[in-house]
């Protein structure tokens, strides 16, 4: 299965990247987006065929705005939790609990000297998302 890649082309901030993919590759609000290393190649030890690359994942990302030729993205996790119904309480019925979405934007691990207005300089770790990195939807 042939997959796109595109490329993290600007870092916002640590809350926000920017790809250059857009409506021209049918994003939408929404789609989950990896941003990845290409790893080594993985070679068939018997007939020497390319089985293809080890990636490392960074992040998985969701799309949160699109334009033609980009889209903004932010790393969105969700959290589910039981929340009793309050007629429990004051009823001898059984009145069963409910479960609920929580959706929190949460920061990913950049680098900052790629940010568009930062100055800071850190030492770079190999799981900081850098402008030029792939991207991709996930399988």
């Amino acid at each position: 299965m042939s997959k796109e890649t595109y490329h993290v082309a600007a870092i916002l901030d640590s809350f926000h990247i920017i790809i250059d993919a857009g409506y021209n590759y049918n994003l939408s609000v929404g789609t989950k987006i990896e941003i990845f290393v290409e790893g080594d190649e993985i070679l068939n030890p018997i007939s020497g065929e390319s089985l293809g690359h080890i990636n490392l994942v960074k992040e998985t990302l969701e799309v949160v705005q699109v334009d033609q030729k980009y889209s903004i993205c932010q790393k969105i996790i969700e959290e589910e939790r039981t929340v009793p119904n309050p007629l429990s309480s004051i009823s001898s019925l059984t009145f069963g609990n409910r479960t609920v979405t929580d959706r929190k934007i949460v920061q990913m691990k950049v680098d900052e000297t790629n940010m568009l207005e930062s100055t800071i300089k850190l030492p770079s770790e190999r799981k900081k998302i850098f402008i030029g990195d792939k991207a991709r939807i996930p399988y």
